[in-house]
């Protein structure tokens, strides 16, 4: 399996509730076997938002046996293009 995941925030903490909401999506998936689910992470610039997802990402790493992709979409950049 591949995970090409970028690195996790040292020191992770908190968004408990985030993180068993992601699980209950999840889980909700594994109970519709045809249903493709697409989750989005919101909110402003800064708040943890790609952090929460790698975070995610990686503790539920062994429901995704072919593997993880992250896409930088450059949503904000000091001094790049989106």
């Amino acid at each position: 399996m591949s995970a090409q995941l970028p690195m996790g925030v040292r020191g992770f903490t908190g968004r408990q509730e985030e993180l068993a909401y992601l699980d209950k999506v999840l889980a909700s998936a594994a109970d519709q076997p045809p249903a493709v689910v697409i989750s989005a992470v919101s909110g402003t610039a800064g708040v943890g938002k790609t952090a929460l997802a790698v975070h995610w990402a990686r503790t539920a790493q062994g429901a995704f046996p072919d593997g993880q992709l992250y896409v930088n979409l450059r949503g904000f950049a000091p001094g790049a293009r989106p």
